[in-house]
């Protein structure tokens, strides 16, 4: 029985080893910026399927240990992982095995990206921003974007319109229409515990896309950390690989937006991630309804439409232009007092993908919108 034991132990401290170096091997892995999806994917797989061996030899030398009376270990509940092919993500199984040790198996569930992210002591799953510029068609971005949006609308899978999606929105930002906050995209869960891998992944996309948008456009950016500076550098080229790392950083919407970047209110309002808390509430009562039954309240938006409506039928002259009366408010609006003609006029042009309007055609429109909208 001494024999068997010692030998047990043995293959114990065997299989640990192999923990620990399967546990290097996959760091390893997840910090290779080259790998494609594709690659890193089947990398993932064989390393997981290893790390199913090494439990199951685990836990038959548990057994023989357990059999010998020399050693009894505790059976606890933890995670088993394994690859969902369908979707391409990590999904979780509790099942009822014999454990590593709590330390090892928290560092394990961090590098596939399994743990929450306030309990993250380092980076989740590796992320790359799919970028497909020189090969992307041009003309009719706006109606494309339009198009694929709708077929996602019809899916519901972020993965099968992800480089189309990101790449058309790269050409909407040098283009310099259509700002990503008046985008229509697929939607991320309010509640934390809602939310995956895949809306992980949709969230860092829009930081990176909201970012080339303020590149693009010229705007002044000063981060509070150096390291982020040439990302807006307007005399370089967009550093994606720079724009990935800032997206990972785990930090709040107001962190992020009032403190790292210090964006302005005329900023956040392009912004479709980046918006502070106040630029937020505006926008989310000017085009959002709140409430429910007899106390919803209707988007503000939906008295100024009316009035268009109402102003149509008197004048058909204006039916044309109905969608930019109606931008025009809604830039306004979102700036608040803060904005000037100049900006209600290039944000007006944004919320739809059309050339903005000069400035005094622009405060024309808002005197004859102001005096249609004043109650009689």
């Amino acid at each position: 029985c001494g024999a068997d034991l010692a030998g047990t132990l043995i293959n114990l401290e065997m299989v640990e080893a192999g923990e620990s170096q399967l546990l290097r091997d996959i760091t390893d892995v997840r910090s290779r910026e080259d790998f494609s999806s594709d690659k890193l994917a089947l990398e993932t797989a064989a390393q997981e399927a290893a790390w199913a061996l090494v439990h199951e030899a685990r836990e038959s030398s548990r057994r023989q240990l357990e059999n010998s009376a020399a050693l009894q270990l505790e059976r606890t509940k933890s995670r088993s992982i394994y690859q969902d092919q369908s979707k391409g993500g990590i999904v979780n199984s509790v099942h009822s095995i014999s454990p590593i040790s709590s330390r090892e198996l928290k560092k394990v569930e961090v590098e596939l990206g399994m743990l929450p992210r306030k309990q993250c002591l380092i980076s989740e799953a590796p992320y790359s921003f799919p970028v497909y510029i020189d090969s992307l068609e041009r003309g009719n971005l706006v109606e494309r974007m339009a198009g694929l949006v709708s077929d996602y609308q019809v899916h519901g899978d972020y993965m099968l319109i992800r480089d189309e999606y990101c790449g058309l929105a790269i050409a909407l930002n040098i283009d310099g229409l259509l700002a990503p906050a008046f985008r229509q995209g697929p939607k991320i869960p309010k509640i934390k515990e809602q939310r995956t891998a895949i809306n992980m992944m949709q969230h860092r996309d829009s930081l990176i896309l909201d970012c080339h948008w303020l590149h693009c456009r010229g705007e002044f950016v000063r981060p509070r950390d150096i390291e982020y500076v040439p990302l807006f550098n307007i005399t370089e080229p967009f550093k994606f690989n720079l724009a990935a790392s800032f997206a990972c950083k785990v930090w709040s919407k107001r962190h992020r937006t009032d403190e790292a970047l210090i964006l302005t209110s005329w900023q956040q309002c392009q912004m479709k991630t980046m918006m502070g808390a106040d630029v937020r509430g505006r926008f989310d009562a000017a085009i959002n309804s709140s409430g429910r039954g007899e106390y919803r309240i209707p988007p503000k938006i939906v008295s100024v439409k009316v009035a268009m409506r109402e102003w149509c039928c008197k004048d058909r002259r204006i039916i044309p232009n109905i969608q930019s009366y109606e931008d025009l408010w809604l830039a306004r609006y979102l700036l608040g007092t803060e904005g000037s003609m100049v900006q209600i006029a290039l944000l007006g042009g944004f919320v739809t993908g059309v050339r903005s309007s000069d400035e005094r055609t622009v405060r024309d429109k808002l005197v004859r919108l102001d005096k249609r909208m004043s109650p009689k």
